[in-house]
């Protein structure tokens, strides 16, 4: 038996959610095996499953061996990448004045370029733009206050858990 087909995909709208289904000539339940051979690094290969539809891909170049009564077949195929990288942060800055004890001030952002609806904000007092996400404490309010006068990172997580740093 020959083995012929087609692969339909679905690009990744966030960094890992691509899809692929091989589409073969053998009818389901033959005992075929579908095994990811290649692709981007980190993707995991050689372990053969029954199923032929293959989820939660990076963008790039792949290649699925269809295995079938000592028949093989194999079909390569892209994953488009989709996503749209948050590139900036459009924000304003409000010093609270230095009378009455005052001290920190409001930081309001009107606008994210890039990423996925809906948005998450996070404003923390550290110095270091590459610190852990785990201290960032996220919510819906694009409004946010920094209650001393100190370094603060701005930080904007997307749909897709992916973040960006001013």
């Amino acid at each position: 038996v020959t083995i012929s087909g087609s692969v339909s995909t679905t690009g990744a709208s966030c960094p890992s959610n691509g899809s692929a289904t091989i589409n073969t000539n053998i009818p389901g339940g033959s005992g075929q095996n579908y095994t990811l051979i290649s692709g981007p690094a980190g993707v995991p290969l050689n372990t053969p499953q029954a199923s032929n539809i293959f989820n939660a891909l990076l963008p790039g170049i792949y290649t699925v061996r269809v295995s079938c009564a000592g028949n093989q077949q194999n079909f390569s195929f892209s994953i488009a990448d989709n996503y749209p990288r948050i590139t900036d942060i459009n924000f304003s800055v409000t010093n609270n004045s230095c009378t009455n004890s005052l001290q920190g001030g409001t930081v309001v952002v009107s606008s994210v370029s890039g990423g996925r609806a809906p948005f998450q904000y996070s404003l923390v007092q550290n110095s270091d733009p590459n610190y852990a996400d785990n201290l960032s404490n996220y919510g819906a309010s694009a409004t946010l206050t920094g209650s001393a006068n100190s370094t603060y990172q701005l930080r904007v997580k997307d749909a897709c858990n992916q973040y960006f740093t001013r």
